[in-house]
């Protein structure tokens, strides 16, 4: 058992914060233009669809 309580069995393994500039990509393929609609209204003023992307990404890693 892993750390989180799941088991991976190989090549899979937990996502790590240095993981969120390939998982970017893979979720917004999930539904195209969708997630970029998305993020794009959840984004603050001050940030990209792409940076909230990475927040999100890097807070579900957390």
């Amino acid at each position: 058992m892993g750390s989180r309580g799941l088991e991976l069995a190989s090549p899979f393994r937990l996502a790590v914060p240095d993981d969120v500039r390939q998982i970017l990509p893979l979720a917004k393929s999930t539904v195209p233009g969708f997630v970029d609609l998305l993020w794009s209204r959840l984004a603050d003023e001050s940030e990209t669809p792409d940076d909230f992307g990475r927040r999100a990404q890097a807070a579900f890693i957390s």
